[in-house]
């Protein structure tokens, strides 16, 4: 059964199949359904959108690390500098945790496409 936080409903009733069901207890668990099928998959995505907006925002502290890693990709175009070779180095490093970074973007996406068709 559901679990039922308000403690002066305990009136138990008999149903038709011969279950025993405690009033408003029906009601409580067809809520939680109806919460987990829009929670389950918005939450993810809504922690991947979080997680990213992070990347950007406050603009003003972010904007050195973004003006590093874009300086650091235009490498081949000019000198390298230590800063630039340390930090290739490290994207370098992370290139099988951004694969994975990538396939959770697709999954999610992917997956909340095929939640809103099912709907």
């Amino acid at each position: 059964g559901g679990i039922n936080i308000n403690p002066s409903s305990n009136h138990i009733t008999t149903d038709e199949e011969g279950n025993n069901n405690r009033e408003g207890e029906t009601e409580d668990i067809s809520y939680m359904k109806f919460f987990a099928k829009i929670a389950a998959p918005l939450f993810p995505i809504t922690l991947f959108i979080m997680s990213a907006l992070l990347l950007i925002i406050p603009w003003r502290k972010r904007k050195v690390l973004w003006t590093i890693v874009s300086l650091t990709l235009g490498a081949p175009f000019y000198e390298v500098t230590f800063r630039d070779g340390f930090i290739g180095d490290i994207l370098t490093s992370t290139v099988r945790p951004l694969q994975d970074l990538a396939y959770t973007v697709v999954f999610l996406f992917l997956g909340l496409q095929s939640w809103w068709d099912s709907q």
